[in-house]
């Protein structure tokens, strides 16, 4: 698993609400998201788990489509 640096020490973590997380998806999750998908072989479950996992976030509906989204986009569905 793929752990990111925070500026202020430990874990990147994301505000739950979502305004904040989408703030943050679009400047900490989607190029974290897309490192990832350039490292590893990997499919939208994979995805999901990683983001879940390095931002300590709830796998919600609408942060799942925002996942689902940056995935088709960066293999280009």
């Amino acid at each position: 698993m793929i752990s990111l640096p925070n500026p202020k020490g430990g874990r990147l973590k994301c505000d739950s609400s979502m305004n904040n997380t989408q703030t943050d998806f679009q400047t900490d999750i989607a190029p974290a998201l897309c490192e990832f998908m350039c490292n590893n072989p990997t499919d939208l479950n994979d995805a999901i788990d990683f983001v879940c996992s390095v931002f300590d976030l709830d796998a919600t509906d609408d942060l799942i489509d925002q996942i689902a989204d940056e995935f088709d986009s960066f293999f280009g569905n």
